[in-house]
């Protein structure tokens, strides 16, 4: 499909679209109606309103850098309550 086959259908959609909302009519009884499938119908419903949709960021896209901290080896210090002993 080149780009004015994808432009055309896109036009094609959205004039329907905006018939069915006009219509009062649920997507299933309007595409009846015109003689239209109904899941391309609602594939075409749903990709037009991602594309009107302002492009943002989605959350948990993509990779986010990890950088580790430097640590300075410092030695382990380990404090013990007094009522608690070593066993041997």
């Amino acid at each position: 499909m080149d780009m004015s086959d994808a432009t055309e259908g896109a036009s094609f959609w959205q004039s329907h679209i905006a018939a069915w909302q006009q219509s009062g009519l649920t997507q299933k009884a309007y595409c009846e109606q015109q003689e239209l499938r109904y899941s391309t119908f609602g594939y075409w419903v749903r990709k037009l309103r991602r594309a009107a949709e302002p492009a943002t960021e989605k959350k948990g896209a993509g990779f986010v850098p990890v950088i580790p901290a430097t640590v300075q080896p410092t030695g382990l210090t380990l404090s013990l309550p007094t009522s608690v002993s070593s066993a041997s």
